[in-house]
């Protein structure tokens, strides 16, 4: 089964909660964005702990699929780039000086 079956799977079933009382709810689409980051990372965790190609930098194959992939659903390379671009101003804050998670300088 191709990853990305695998991953829409994943994705409809955490879009939608269970309130208690037998009412199922739709997860808020700020929800859904994390829901669809969190899977993709995970999945591209799992790409790079498996990659039998040394000579490879995974994460550079996987953002070169995943741009060529937004294009070909009509984002803009103008709207790729800036998404790209602007994520990675916000990832210093974020990461508070850790070059990659559990890394202390």
């Amino acid at each position: 089964m191709p990853l990305s079956t695998l991953i829409s799977r994943q994705l409809e079933t955490s879009w939608f909660s269970n309130s208690g009382d037998g009412m199922v709810e739709e997860i808020p689409w700020e929800g859904r964005c994390l829901d669809a980051a969190t899977v993709f990372a995970e999945s591209c965790r799992q790409l790079k702990k498996e990659n039998p190609y040394p000579e490879i930098d995974a994460l550079q194959n996987i953002a070169s699929a995943l741009v060529t992939e937004l294009w070909d659903r009509f984002f803009s390379q103008t709207e790729i780039r800036s998404a790209f671009e602007e994520a990675l101003a916000s990832l210093p804050r974020y990461a508070a000086g850790e070059d990659r998670r559990g890394d202390k300088r």
